[in-house]
């Protein structure tokens, strides 16, 4: 079933700002909306975070598409 963007702001505010999961539905709702414009292969959501490194420490992103080994957020 396709998650709509009122689910996933409805899920987002629902949330408490420290949640670690608070942007994983909101994030499903972009990968499905990117691959139906013909954009696949973007990660994130709760099972596939993408650790992005940084100057003093790893971030990771919520949602990324990974192009030969660097990725753009």
């Amino acid at each position: 079933m396709s998650i709509t963007l009122s689910d996933a702001v409805d899920d987002l505010l629902g949330r408490r700002t420290r949640d670690p999961g608070r942007l994983n539905l909101l994030a499903q709702f972009c990968i499905e909306a990117f691959e139906r414009h013909g954009l696949k292969g973007l990660r994130g959501g709760k099972a596939d975070e993408v650790g992005i490194r940084g100057l003093g420490r790893q971030k990771d992103w919520g949602l990324a598409f990974v192009l030969t080994g660097k990725s753009s957020h």
